[in-house]
This record gives C-alpha cells, sequence and structure tokens, in this order.
C-alpha cells in the first residue's frame, strides 16, 4: 500500500511517528532549533513521500496565531533598542536581500529555467507561506514554489542553529534545558 493511499487518520499518525524521533535526534546532538527542524524535515519528508495532509483552514490559522503571540512576546525593549541604533545595518541587510532576490527571480525567468513566475516567488524573500498562496493566485507552480520557499527556510535554520552552536558555544555557556512542562 502506497502512503496516498493510506486512510487520512494513519497519513496524519505518520506525522509524529516521523517526526518524534528525528526531533528526538537532533535534540540528543544538542542541535539549537531541533524542535523547530525535526518536524519541518519530517513535514518534507512526508509531502515528498505523497502523504498530502491538508490542515483544516480554522487550525492553521489558530497556530499561526499561537506563534505570532509567542513571537511577540520574546521581543524585549532592549532588541528595538538595538534595531533602533544600529538601522542603517538592518535596513541594508533587510534591501540587499529583497534586491538580491528579486534579482535571482528575475534571472530564473527570463532564462526560463523555470515554468512561468514559478521562479520569482519561489526566491522571494519573506513570508514563506503567504508566497506560495501568491504564487498559486498568480498561476506559478504552487507545489514547486513551496519546495523552494521551505528548502530555504531549512538551509536558512540549519544554518543559523549551527552557527550558534559551533561560533557561539563558548560565549552563550551551556545550553538551556528544555522545560517540558513548565509551571
Amino acid at each position: 500500500m502506497s502512503l496516498p493511499t493510506l486512510p487520512l487518520w494513519l497519513r496524519w499518525l505518520l506525522l509524529p511517528i516521523v517526526s518524534v524521533p528525528l526531533t528526538a535526534g537532533l535534540i540528543w546532538i544538542q542541535l539549537p532549533a531541533a524542535l523547530l527542524l525535526g518536524p519541518m524535515v519530517s513535514g518534507i519528508l512526508l509531502a515528498l513521500g505523497g502523504v498530502g495532509l491538508k490542515m483544516p483552514r480554522i487550525t492553521f490559522l489558530m497556530a499561526q496565531s499561537v506563534l505570532g503571540c509567542m513571537i511577540a512576546g520574546s521581543v524585549r525593549p532592549e532588541i528595538l533598542v538595538t534595531v533602533a541604533e544600529d538601522w542603517p545595518i538592518f535596513l541594508g541587510i533587510v534591501l540587499s536581500t529583497i534586491l538580491l532576490s528579486g534579482a535571482l527571480g528575475w534571472v530564473i525567468a527570463r532564462n526560463h529555467i523555470l515554468p512561468g513566475t514559478t521562479g520569482v516567488w519561489g526566491t522571494s524573500a519573506g513570508a514563506a507561506s503567504a508566497m506560495v498562496v501568491m504564487a498559486e493566485a498568480f498561476g506559478a507552480d504552487a507545489r514547486l514554489v513551496a519546495f523552494m520557499q521551505y528548502t530555504r527556510v531549512l538551509f536558512v535554520a540549519f544554518a543559523a542553529a549551527l552557527l550558534a552552536h559551533f561560533l557561539l558555544a563558548g560565549e552563550a555557556g551551556a545550553a538551556t534545558p528544555i522545560v517540558w512542562f513548565p509551571p
């Protein structure tokens, strides 16, 4: 029996079956962001295997809301002060990222490396899920755009985690243990 023909409940069960051991392995090797990367890699592997899970819209919106609140809660005044003090550097990095990703997308579209505007949407910097939705609305290959966008997210997350682990290990001290069930 192939993955796409499995009953829906069994396909959903595959997600934690793949995700938990992979995430546990990343935690075991003390990779920062293991709780982000393990499930993301699992989801990508299952999608490439043709599992075809689709989350209900309300569940997706609730998850996005919780993540948004968690991110907003982690922004401290010190971070805003740092950004305000070094705004030219932050602005330069943002603008150069947008410029370079736009130029790469233009080259891909101009040389017909990928069909239609797929290359433009796939190389666009920023919110991966929004790029996939917009790509589909404008007739691009949404699956290819999703693959490009989430591969980029995965590479950036892995690179940041590895850099933090190897370059800042001495400065940051020991890794903070995960508190699974806080009071």
